[in-house]
């Protein structure tokens, strides 16, 4: 069992055998939505139906998965589904998508979130936005703060979420230069 690569492109794609392994050690229905989004991106990726790393947006959004997943999560609290969309579809989110999300997470009212939250350092926006959910917990307590919950008190550890890691992986691996 494997993948056969023949000139850049799978003869046989068998990504499946390991990801009911990856599904099955995250009982979320979230982390399963996970595992399907990277399992169907990747049989796209290895039938050669992505032809650059640049392409990966628009083949994530052509999945059977993404629909599903933005209209389940799209208002859930520890998933950036919609400034992702927004990525997948324009290239990057914009500031006021970055800091709605990030204001919806830190219980935060819109005052309170320290201006410009986002735009200060380099890059596009939605890497800023992954880079900083994923630290905030560490961040956080080394000043004394306590980790970011959700309204009934789950621990969000940000990129701990396997939904999170695929979309952390997937905005990583279309800002490379070369998919090899």
């Amino acid at each position: 069992a494997g993948v056969l690569l023949r000139e850049g492109v799978a003869e046989k794609v068998e990504v499946a055998p390991a990801l009911p392994t990856l599904a099955e050690t995250h009982l979320h229905d979230e982390a399963v939505l996970g595992a399907r989004l990277l399992h169907e991106t990747l049989e796209l990726v290895l039938m050669g139906r992505v032809a650059s790393c640049a392409d990966l947006p628009h083949a994530v959004l052509s999945t059977h998965c993404w629909p599903e997943l933005t209209k389940l999560l799209s208002d859930h609290l520890a998933y950036p589904v919609v400034a992702f969309d927004a990525f997948l579809q324009k290239g990057d989110c914009d500031e006021q998508l970055a800091n709605d999300f990030c204001k919806g997470l830190t219980h935060q009212p819109r005052s309170h979130v320290p201006k410009p939250y986002f735009g200060r350092g380099p890059g596009p926006i939605m890497g800023q936005l992954l880079r900083e959910m994923a630290n905030r917990d560490d961040d956080h307590r080394r000043v004394g703060g306590q980790r970011l919950t959700l309204p009934g008190g789950e621990d969000v550890r940000f990129s701990q979420r396997a939904l999170n890691s695929v979309m952390i992986a997937i905005w990583c691996c279309a800002g490379a230069e070369s998919c090899r």
